[in-house]
C-alpha cells in the first residue's frame, strides 16, 4: 500500500511542478519534473493540461 501511496504523492508532485514551471515560465521546475517522470511524460502531461510547448520542449521532441 505504501509504494502505491507514494507512487500517487509523485505524480501529483509532478504535475504541480508542471503548473508552476507554466506560471512563471520557471525553467529550473521544468527540469526537475523532466528528471522525476521522464521528457515524453512530461510531454504528455503538459499536451493534455493544454499547455503550450516551450522552445525548449520542441527541441527535444
Amino acid at each position: 500500500m505504501l509504494v502505491r501511496e507514494l507512487y500517487e504523492e509523485r505524480k501529483c508532485l509532478a504535475n504541480f511542478l508542471i503548473e508552476q514551471a507554466e506560471k512563471w515560465s520557471a525553467s529550473d521546475l521544468r527540469e526537475k519534473a523532466i528528471a522525476m517522470i521522464g521528457e515524453k511524460e512530461y510531454i504528455r502531461r503538459k499536451i493534455a493540461k493544454g499547455y503550450n510547448l516551450w522552445d525548449a520542449d520542441k527541441k527535444n521532441t
